[in-house]
């Protein structure tokens, strides 16, 4: 398994980015998000986190390991009218910065200002819908106007995340967008629209098992030459699945009769073809 999708690492190469998130809650638009800004800290990047609707206390409470590559003060809380810094002397605890403004324009020129003046900033938005609804930004040309402060005045790329799932005028400004999606028995990344890169595979199911966003890679065609003849008489045939074979007491016994049970997409197929590959 992988962190990121080659065709989001690609369509990142590019400055001033711009990457809708979309997804019902739960869906893991906020650690992929910050599996993003992981990748690319490593590529220099300075990240921030401007946070809507989860304080960033809990954020970093919640996940740890984005202590590694997000300082504390780039971790913003762009809504909140009360969240104090912690001393230096208790460093020990979680720390985070707090933008605090009485007017929207404030707000702007704040978070434009801070991130401008950082070396190739990385910028997620969590949740641009909760921005608009806190900062009163009534139409769409107000959340177009933040955008371009960011992307052309400070250079950066952006995530932005959205709750909502239906294509909306914001899906036409941004030059990408990405529908993360629960299908109960697997979760799936659709890559709706990615400008300027090529794109290999519409979609990629991904796992957030340990709080980390991980991408399945598809499975190519692999071409396996017919073993001997005395292979195929094995009297214990491999499930394809090692840890099956171990409940199955080394494998399927040659002979027997197994019947594959599922509902439709649950990988009946594949369970099927990886049985004969074996």
């Amino acid at each position: 398994m992988l962190s990121i999708p080659p065709e989001i690492i690609n369509f990142f190469k590019k400055t001033n980015r711009i990457l809708l998130v979309k997804g019902k809650p739960g869906t893991g638009k906020t650690i992929f998000s910050l599996t993003l800004l992981k990748e690319f800290s490593k590529a220099d990047h300075t990240c921030f986190y401007i946070s809507t609707r989860v304080e960033p206390a809990d954020l970093v409470s919640d996940l740890p390991w984005i202590k590694d590559f997000l300082s504390p003060s780039n971790i913003i809380d762009a809504v909140s009218s009360k969240l104090p810094r912690v001393a230096p002397q208790q460093k020990e605890k979680i720390a985070y910065e707090t933008l605090l403004y009485s007017s929207r324009g404030e707000v702007f020129s704040g978070i434009v200002k801070l991130i401008t003046a950082a070396k190739k900033p990385f910028v997620v938005i969590d949740s641009i819908d909760a921005i608009k609804e806190s900062l009163g930004l009534s139409d769409i040309s107000d959340i177009e106007l933040l955008l371009y402060e960011l992307s052309k005045k400070a250079k950066a790329n952006i995530v932005l995340i959205s709750e909502g799932v239906k294509p909306t005028r914001l899906d036409y400004v941004v030059d990408g967008v990405v529908l993360l999606r629960d299908l109960h028995n697997k979760r799936e990344m659709v890559i709706e629209k990615i400008r300027g890169v090529s794109r290999n595979v519409r979609s990629y199911s991904f796992t957030l098992r340990n709080g980390v966003f991980q991408y399945f890679p598809p499975v190519s065609h692999l071409k396996r030459p017919i073993p001997p003849d005395d292979k195929l008489f094995r009297e214990i045939i491999s499930s394809g699945s090692k840890d099956l074979d171990k409940l199955l007491g080394g494998g399927i016994p040659r002979g027997a009769s197994v019947l594959v049970v599922g509902p439709i997409g649950s990988g009946k197929t594949t369970i099927g073809l990886q049985f004969i590959y074996e």
